[in-house]
C-alpha cells in the first residue's frame, strides 16, 4: 500500500507482481479500513495456493510479450509464471502476444501448451491439471513480413472471442498509460500527451471494429482526459506527484481487469 506522494510505486508494483499479490495507492488514509478488510476476507476465502502456469511453446513460437503477470524462461522454450493463491470464485486472465516463425508450423499445431499447478487447499493436495482449449481464446493473427501465413487468420478471425478482445484492448491501453508516465516523469509531457491520444484513438477505433464496446469507448474518453492533464499539471508539484502514482495506479488495475 502507497500512501500521499513520498514513496516508489513502480518498487510496490514490482513487489505485487512477482509475489502474486496486491497494490493498492492510498490516496486518503480514510481508504485503509476497506482495503485491509478487503484483503482479510480473501484471506478468509482462500481455496488455492503456490500456483504456476507453465507454459510450453511449440518450436518456432517465440514470446514478444507477456502482460501484467512476472515470468521466467527456461532454455527449453518455456515459460513459468506465479499466480500465488486464489480465492473462491476467482479468476486470473493472461496475454500473452507470441510470434511464430515462416513455415514452421501447420494451421493445425497448437503454439502453445498450458498447465496449472497448486496447491489444493479443500482438498489437501497437489494438482497438476493442463488447460482446456476452452480456456485459451486467439484473438488476432498478423500476417508475417514475408506474406507467409502459417495459421488461419480467417478462421480466427470468425471465432474471435469478443469479451477476449476488450480484454486485450485494455491490455494494450494500460501500456500505453505506462508509457506515458513515464515520459510525463522524464517532463517529456508532450510525448506522454501524444501517446495517451494515440491510446484513445486504438480504443476508438477497437470499439467500433466490435460494432460498439461501451467499456472501450469509455476508457477512450478517459485517456483523452488524462492528456489533457498531461501537459496542464506540473510534474514537480505534490499535486503532480500524486496524479502520476494515481495514474500509475489505475494502469496497474486496468491491466489486470477482466
Amino acid at each position: 500500500m502507497g500512501l500521499g506522494s513520498d514513496y516508489n510505486e513502480l518498487s510496490l508494483t514490482d513487489m505485487a507482481r512477482r509475489g502474486g499479490g496486491n497494490y493498492y495507492f492510498i490516496g486518503n488514509t480514510a481508504e485503509l479500513p476497506t482495503v485491509l478488510a478487503g484483503e482479510l476476507k480473501t484471506l478468509q476465502q482462500l481455496v488455492a495456493r503456490d500456483a504456476m502456469l507453465h507454459v510450453d511453446l511449440a518450436p518456432g513460437v517465440g514470446v514478444d510479450q507477456m502482460y501484467g503477470f512476472a515470468h521466467t524462461r527456461t532454455d527449453d522454450n518455456s515459460l513459468h509464471i506465479p499466480l500465488s493463491a486464489f480465492h473462491s470464485g476467482q479468476n486470473k486472465s493472461l496475454v500473452l502476444s507470441l510470434h511464430l516463425a515462416d513455415n514452421s508450423l501447420a494451421a493445425t499445431v497448437r503454439p502453445a501448451s498450458f498447465r496449472l499447478e497448486y496447491a489444493d487447499l479443500v482438498n489437501d493436495r497437489r494438482v497438476s491439471a493442463p488447460l482446456a482449449g476452452a480456456d485459451l481464446v486467439v484473438v488476432e493473427a498478423r500476417q508475417t513480413p514475408s506474406g507467409r501465413v502459417p495459421v488461419d487468420v480467417a478462421a480466427f478471425a470468425a471465432a474471435r472471442n469478443r469479451d477476449a478482445v476488450v480484454r486485450v484492448e485494455r491490455v494494450k491501453a494500460a501500456a500505453a498509460y505506462d508509457q506515458a508516465m513515464e515520459r510525463y516523469e522524464e517532463g517529456r509531457q508532450a510525448e506522454a500527451q501524444e501517446i495517451l491520444r494515440g491510446a484513445s484513438r486504438n480504443l476508438r477505433a477497437a470499439s467500433a471494429d466490435l460494432g460498439g464496446a461501451p467499456s472501450l469507448a469509455a476508457q477512450a474518453e478517459e485517456a483523452d482526459v488524462v492528456a489533457d492533464e498531461a501537459v496542464r499539471i506540473d510534474r514537480k508539484t505534490t499535486a503532480g506527484k500524486k496524479w502520476l502514482k494515481g495514474n500509475r495506479y489505475d494502469s496497474y488495475k486496468l491491466m489486470l481487469s477482466k
